[in-house]
């Protein structure tokens, strides 16, 4: 018979579905199958203090038992809204929960079991296939992409993944003038300059061993450039105000919003620097306009983090919008959503709307240079959609989440 661990004991069990049956690897015992006879099921879990990073379960697993005897069950009690699953040899472990969710186990899913705690891993699992590089962790990195798009989550991942125990050391150049910024990276002898009061180590010798993270590469001057261009060849530099060349290992990932190759192009970068950094390991992340499967994982994370549901129009709506500012910009509006929403299932609403018309201004300057008022902007929104919609009143006040007076308002019908 095996022993049960107390919950306060109790690490992780992992439970995967294969096909018709259910897996549970206990963090104490051996591997259990029970079968199921169906490969999908359904439950709704409520409680009151239940921490919920995102939860799939979905078995009307009132009760399952296989041929040994062993259960799996999940029942409401009588106490309020307290659940308790059920598992090894009639174990029971308490869940309390401020939690209301419809949550799907689907084939291949994983959750585990820990103490207060169920979380599943199919989201994360999406996550990390979509940053799922495998860089040798002696190859520099030069990753690319528009503001917001993950540089810096990608960057630590990226260091997390190598296996490599030094310093992550992240340091934006943009945020630094010239002279500041060499210290900084450098760093300096005492008395190099006003207010040295003494030696300073610098990121690079901050991060030996580890990962060095250098964002905003594309802001530095070509004299830094030489210099850190001296480090990337011979791992030599020079902290300021010394004439003694230190020599570090370290791994350099550099990222850019703009494209490297026209700055080049421009005048404005070193062509030696820019080939140096981008001859070992380039990363192009897309903007969240051009990946469409990329949105849709994020907004499948948000719900499943949160326990909130996207109605499907506002998801449509989501994919017609260009997200100038990406992922960063997307978390902060479904973050400003949530907070101020009354309910778990986030529809179109006036923030949306402005959403959509500061969108639409952004890019009508951009691209066109041209400027239209905010109702002219609305207006020509509500009759795109009210020409889509075969200019019937209902339909559209339904798509854009209004009443159908407002389409007659906005339309003047």
């Amino acid at each position: 018979m095996l022993e049960v661990p107390k919950l306060d004991k109790l690490v992780k069990d992992t439970f995967c579905v294969h096909g018709n049956s259910i897996e549970i690897t206990p963090l104490f015992g051996s591997k259990r199958r029970i079968l199921l006879n169906r490969t999908s099921y359904h439950i709704e879990l409520t409680g009151k203090e239940f921490i919920v990073d995102s939860l799939e379960i979905s078995l009307p697993i009132i009760s399952i038992e296989d041929e040994a005897g062993f259960k799996l069950s999940i029942v409401k009690t009588n106490v309020g809204d307290t659940f308790c699953l059920s598992g090894i040899n009639g174990a029971t472990f308490r869940i309390n929960g401020s939690f209301s969710s419809h949550a799907y186990l689907r084939k291949g899913d994983e959750i585990i079991l820990g103490r207060n705690r169920i979380r599943c891993l199919r989201e994360e699992r999406k996550e990390k296939l979509s940053f799922d590089y495998q860089i040798h962790p002696k190859l520099n990195v030069l990753i690319e992409g528009e503001t917001g798009t993950g540089k810096s989550y990608l960057a630590k991942k990226i260091h997390e993944q190598s296996g490599v125990l030094g310093n992550f050391v992240h340091l934006n150049l943009s945020s630094y003038s010239h002279n500041i910024l060499e210290s900084e990276l450098f760093g300096h002898k005492k008395g190099s300059f006003t207010g040295a009061l003494s030696d300073k180590d610098g990121a690079l010798k901050m991060a030996n061993g580890g990962t060095l993270f250098l964002d905003e590469i594309d802001s530095i001057s070509k004299e830094v450039q030489a210099k850190l261009l001296l480090f990337l060849d011979d791992g030599l530099f020079y902290p300021v105000g010394s004439n003694q060349a230190q020599y570090i290992k370290t791994r350099v990932i550099v990222a850019s919003g703009r494209s490297l190759l026209k700055l080049v192009e421009e005048g404005k970068m070193r062509s030696d620097f820019y080939f140096r950094i981008s001859s070992e390991e380039v990363i192009k992340l897309d903007s969240l306009r051009e990946n469409d499967q990329r949105l849709n994982e994020l907004l499948c994370s948000y719900e499943n983090r949160y326990g909130i549901t996207i109605h499907p129009k506002l998801k449509k709506f989501y994919h017609c919008y260009s997200w100038p500012g990406n992922i960063r910009q997307l978390n902060a509006h479904l973050k400003k959503k949530h907070l101020k929403g009354k309910s778990n299932l986030l529809t179109y609403c006036e923030m949306d709307d402005n959403l959509m018309d500061h969108n639409q201004i952004i890019d009508r300057s951009i691209e066109n240079n041209e400027f239209y008022s905010y109702r002219d902007m609305k207006h020509r929104y509500f009759l795109k959609v009210f020409n889509h919609c075969d200019q019937n009143v209902a339909t559209t006040a339904s798509l854009l989440g209004v009443s159908n007076q407002t389409v007659r308002t906005v339309l003047s019908i």
